[in-house]
């Protein structure tokens, strides 16, 4: 069994192997990048690492069998093959859409210029007091409170727009950064923004998502501004990834283990070492890298492949509605499954990472689902990178660095979870971004549109 496992992860590595050399003339942090490489580290870091290093877990799934370890495996292989044969199948000449596509139009500097400071400052604005609304509904000692995490989860029960406002601020800053037309005052304003929201984030409730958020996407707005390409990749920006993934995990295990300071922590950390063998072990077994293959397992343990028939694809857009104004709206999977699963976390408030592979597979059974979610995945980032080599300054560009962080972190969620966050921040920067607009166009200002005419493809219809 253990040859099979090794033999899937190095299939599974030449298949994201490929797509990184295909790939090779985009960005290190290109949202397809981000998609086939954290297949790829998702798809073997566990059932690898296992086969050597005696893991230990809270999750249920430690303890499966090594043939469901093999056949979660096979998920993996086959979505990310079908992952990247459907962006190759339909992305067509999209890398070179700047000169291949027969025209674009593109709004004067001068409107450019008043929507780039309309709407980054409108999302930061409204995004700021949503969460301050939030902070006075929950209160800061429970925000603080570091013996009783799940506290805050259980007060913002139905809370769910305010919390997302911190989202929209990032994002405002997000777009200011992107933006051509804004000079470096503002920029280094909305950097300050940022970079108070990660201090707030990590030193105060002890959320590491948002600064994860943060530096993927300054990061990807540096690497598409700056040219950086794969094959030009520097042992740098994989030591500083690296570094940042390191990061991720020692928050987690501290804030685990916090007690009164950081030398109860490490005493507690040391404990915990010697009770579960080696602190290896709970490394790999408390990785964000592994839970989404831990959720998988204990699906296949405890339900049949295809049995959910696609309902919770159906159901997913009547879950983003607020249970403050449809409390008898459906859960999502994920709150079920910890429901189910873990009946003492669910009552404390606490949660567990799900899987959009594990959903698929409930979905629609074993291989099919992989492979239909891997190729609607393709289909949709290829369309994604022609939308935004052709219209650099729409929404959909502007929002990218926001979407690609949620990219690299896909394998935790399932569709409901994902249109949640995307479509919490998309709608209102649409609102923002019609607002401006608006009051443009009230002063009897057209956008005086500028026709830019490139050349045509060969073959390509007139």
């Amino acid at each position: 069994m253990e040859t099979q496992r090794l033999m899937l992860a190095a299939l599974l590595w030449f298949v994201c192997g490929l797509g990184v050399v295909l790939l090779r003339r985009r960005s290190p942090l290109h949202p397809m990048t981000l998609a086939i490489v954290t297949t790829g580290l998702i798809g073997s870091f566990y059932p690898v690492l296992s086969i050597w290093i005696e893991t230990r877990s809270w999750r249920h799934a430690i303890d499966a069998p090594p043939e469901l370890i093999v056949d979660v495996q096979i998920e993996f292989l086959i979505y990310a093959i079908a992952l990247l044969a459907s962006f190759l199948l339909f992305r067509g000449r999209a890398g070179r859409a700047a000169k291949t596509y027969e025209r674009t139009t593109e709004p004067s500097s001068a409107y450019l210029h008043h929507r780039e400071r309309l709407v980054p400052f409108g999302l930061v604005a409204s995004g700021l007091a949503l969460y301050g609304l939030y902070v006075v509904q929950v209160g800061l000692g429970s925000l603080m409170d570091r013996d009783n995490f799940a506290l805050k989860y259980q007060l913002s029960d139905g809370l769910g727009p305010l919390v997302l406002g911190l989202h929209l601020a990032i994002v405002g800053c997000f777009w200011a950064e992107a933006s051509e037309q804004l000079g470096r005052v503002a920029k280094r304003a909305y950097r300050l923004v940022a970079l108070c929201i990660v201090a707030w984030s990590v030193a105060v409730i002890a959320q590491r998502t948002n600064a994860v958020i943060v530096a993927l996407g300054y990061a990807a707005i540096h690497c598409r501004r700056s040219g950086l390409e794969l094959r030009r990749i520097r042992p740098l920006l994989v030591v500083g990834c690296l570094a940042l993934y390191a990061s991720v995990e020692a928050f987690s295990i501290v804030r685990a283990t916090w007690k009164e300071g950081l030398d109860q922590s490490l005493g507690a950390l040391a404990e915990l070492s010697d009770a579960r063998g080696t602190a290896l072990g709970a490394l790999i077994g408390g990785s964000e890298l592994s839970h989404p293959v831990f959720t998988s397992l204990e699906l296949m343990q405890t339900e049949d492949a295809g049995a959910l028939g696609g309902s919770s694809y159906l159901a997913a857009p009547a879950t983003l509605v607020p249970k403050s104004i449809a409390p008898q709206r459906p859960n999502t999977l994920a709150l079920d499954f910890v429901a189910e699963n873990y009946p003492a976390m669910a009552a404390r408030g606490g949660g567990a990472a799900f899987s959009h592979l594990a959903e698929a597979w409930w979905n629609f059974g074993a291989g099919l689902g992989a492979a239909l979610l891997g190729a609607v995945a393709g289909l949709l980032h290829a369309l994604w990178d022609r939308a935004n080599a052709r219209r650099p300054w729409s929404l959909l560009a502007m929002l990218t660095p926001y979407y690609s962080s949620h990219v690299a972190i896909l394998h935790r969620y399932e569709l409901a979870t994902f249109l949640k966050q995307t479509l919490s921040v998309t709608l209102p920067a649409l609102c923002a971004l019609v607002a401006a607009h608006l009051i443009w166009t009230g002063t009897g200002r057209s956008t005086h549109a500028v026709r830019r005419v490139a050349p045509r493809a060969q073959g390509e219809p007139s």
